[in-house]
């Protein structure tokens, strides 16, 4: 695994994320449940999402960490449960994982929870934290979104469910609308997008090289480079094989012109 010192300027001292457990919302029936639920996701969240995407987290992040608790999240924030704030750059980078206890408190039919939701939306958000603790703030060492956000999401597990919901209204016949480049992520990510950039993930992980092809990544930030290293062949054939794997793993979860017919899906 690669250890999460690879960048030369990283400091030497590590630290697991802390929480502040000061809350004075507007929900303090649900904040000590949630307080509790939260203390126990956060040491195998850092061991689990590390393995899982080829880290070795060893004795925790090398820029400090806060688990927050508060009220409601940006509008276009992805995540209803948890949102990450950072501030610095280098030695002085430090980041705040937001929970936003309103959405745990108040379910919607948006962000309906359960603690699947809760617990892949936390694995989602520690997966941000320590893929942005490696760059600490420098544009020129963070990874591509399309690999940030497909990680995240391969992560936190919620990958499979992500596909089932952006193929709901869509018929095999027409999943390859939902494939296309990976190098022009729109301002606010969508959920066709962030399936997109999973199965790209999903893709390289099938090939039992996800570990190296994000140790090239973080070593020398070239996606073309890194694919190389990995696969022996360009970036073209690389969104290629992605496109078709894609196609494959969609059309396995989307109805057919048929079902969808018959049994029309509502909004």
């Amino acid at each position: 695994m690669l250890p999460l010192s690879v960048l030369a300027d990283t400091p030497d001292t590590t630290q697991l994320a802390s929480i502040d457990n000061h809350y004075s919302g507007g929900y303090m029936d649900a904040f000590p449940q949630e307080l509790s639920v939260i203390q126990t996701y956060v040491t195998a969240a850092q061991s689990g999402v590390a393995s899982k995407i080829g880290l070795q987290f060893g004795q925790g992040f090398h820029h400090p960490v806060m688990i927050r608790f508060e009220d409601g999240a940006p509008r276009i924030n992805e995540n209803p449960y948890f949102y990450i704030r950072t501030q610095g750059m280098g030695e002085a980078f430090r980041q705040d994982l937001v929970v936003n206890v309103e959405a745990y408190a108040k379910p919607t039919s948006i962000s309906e929870h359960n603690f699947s939701n809760l617990r892949s939306s936390f694995w989602y958000g520690m997966s941000q934290l320590m893929l942005n603790d490696l760059a600490a703030g420098d544009p020129d060492k963070a990874l591509p979104t399309w690999l940030q956000e497909g990680l995240s999401v391969y992560a936190s597990g919620s990958g499979e469910a992500l596909l089932k919901e952006v193929v709901r209204r869509m018929p095999k016949s027409r999943v390859k609308e939902l494939t296309g480049g990976l190098n022009s992520p729109d301002p606010y990510l969508t959920p066709d997008e962030l399936a997109r950039y999973f199965l790209a993930v999903d893709f390289i992980a099938s090939k039992g090289v996800l570990q190296t092809f994000v140790t090239n990544m973080i070593r020398e930030p070239s996606a073309a480079d890194a694919v190389r290293g990995a696969f022996g062949y360009d970036w073209p054939d690389f969104e290629t094989n992605v496109q078709n794997y894609s196609i494959q793993q969609l059309a396995g979860y989307a109805p057919t012109d048929e079902e969808l017919k018959n049994h029309p899906v509502q909004p």
